[in-house]
């Protein structure tokens, strides 16, 4: 078998084995029933930024997955994160300023949802987050879910537009967090988000020295940890003055197997589509090319040249992400460090003149540098656990030659599956 066939099989293996392996969900957790029971196992829904409206389970043991929706199930968790199901009165009003209703009247839907936990306790408050961003928080009364009021929508006085708020959320957490003397106090300064209405929860739990039964963590660097394996395609072209045994060839493009491992840390949530990408892997090429001069039938010459190096780079990069449905597009831009760890820089000349041959061997170039920049950009999709990429690569020079240009294409593709 030659040496591209022996490639493309251990990577159509490799790839057979991590997309069978890749068939579970995204985070270990749980999902409870409406008859209590709760099951373990694997899951993944659509969306971050959103609230989930689905999620794909896989029990554990189990190879096939389940779709659960708010109606189907009673809650569901992984890592820090709760989330229940809820009949809830959901508010449409758009947020945006071009978009701003007129007037402070709120427009209601019912709707099924899963509202995430942020504090439980002997009072809670949880949050929705629509398909347009939207944040909204509620408390729990009695058994009822109701919505913490909180309206933008725009007046128009004397020809002037300006932004006006519906803070309804005040007084109904005046009334819902009482038996704290400073209460409304710190209340009237409470920003309608996130931190503000924990901060403000807190301060009641601490006024009535009674203690939460849960509060979910801040939002964190989240970190993935995946080994890399796939196939590199190189090309290496020369152009200037003299050099012709260089210059004057057309270099094939060069196949070899590269690999290594990523780690990938995510922004907080407020940048949760983007994450700084780092990566170690090994790569090499080597190409050949013969440049003949021909003088006539009895004089001529053959130059050979043999190019390569295998180096580990360290690839930092800027990775973008684009949740669709189950998947997750993204891209990478950054740069390639590359350290040359092997070299390859032969040249042999066999000159022959009225049938005699003469034989001079010696080094390509005048020298191939230890160390080599890249600018890298790509495109890859994400599913469950595993990724596969497209990547390009513009290397630096390799040889420090004068008159002499000489960089580097290269294409990577690349399967990847996360560990951690």
């Amino acid at each position: 078998m030659t040496k591209t066939g022996t490639l493309l099989t251990l990577i159509i293996f490799c790839a057979t084995f991590l997309i069978l392996k890749g068939q579970s969900g995204d985070a270990v957790g749980y999902i409870v029933t409406f008859d209590d029971d709760t099951l373990r196992g694997s899951l993944k829904h659509e969306s971050e930024k959103a609230s989930p409206r689905e999620l794909i389970f896989f029990a554990d043991g189990s190879a096939s997955a389940i779709i659960y929706d708010p109606k189907t199930i009673k809650a569901f968790g992984y890592e820090n994160n709760i989330f229940i199901s809820a009949d809830i009165d959901r508010e449409i009003s758009p947020t945006k300023l071009n978009e701003l209703s007129d007037s402070p009247q709120l427009f209601y839907v019912k709707d099924t949802v899963f509202l995430q936990v942020i504090i439980s306790g002997e009072k809670e408050l949880l949050s929705f987050v629509d398909e347009n961003g939207k944040e909204n928080f509620y408390i729990k009364d009695d058994d009822k879910y109701v919505w913490l009021v909180h309206k933008k929508y725009r007046i128009t006085t004397n020809e002037a537009s300006a932004t006006a708020y519906n803070n309804n959320y005040i007084g109904q957490l005046i009334i819902y967090l009482k038996g704290c003397p400073e209460m409304n106090r710190i209340l009237s300064s409470t920003d309608y988000e996130l931190e503000s209405l924990v901060k403000s929860f807190n301060y009641y739990y601490g006024c009535i020295s009674t203690n939460t039964s849960y509060e979910k963590e801040e939002d964190r660097f989240k970190f993935e940890l995946s080994p890399l394996l796939g196939i590199s395609l190189c090309k290496i072209g020369f152009s200037g003055t003299g050099n012709y045994y260089l210059t004057e060839v057309n270099y094939p493009w060069s196949l070899n197997l590269s690999g290594g491992v990523s780690a990938n840390f995510f922004f907080p949530r407020h940048l949760g589509l983007w994450s700084f990408n780092n990566e170690v892997i090994y790569s090499s090429f080597l190409t050949n090319g013969t440049y003949t001069n021909q003088i006539n039938s009895t004089n001529y010459s053959n130059t050979e040249t043999q190019i390569g190096t295998s180096s580990m780079k360290i690839n930092t990069m800027f990775r973008g992400h684009l949740p669709i449905n189950y998947s997750t597009l993204f891209m990478d831009i950054g740069i390639s460090n590359g350290f040359v760890i092997s070299k390859t820089n032969n040249y042999k000349r066999t000159t022959y003149i009225n049938g005699e041959s003469n034989v001079t061997e010696s080094s390509a170039l005048e020298s191939l540098n230890n160390y080599n920049i890249g600018f890298i950009i790509g495109f890859g999709i994400k599913i469950n656990r595993v990724s596969g990429f497209l990547r390009y690569e513009l290397g630096s020079e390799i040889s420090n030659d004068n008159d002499l240009d000489n960089k580097i294409n290269s294409f990577y593709l690349m399967l990847s599956y996360k560990l951690l």
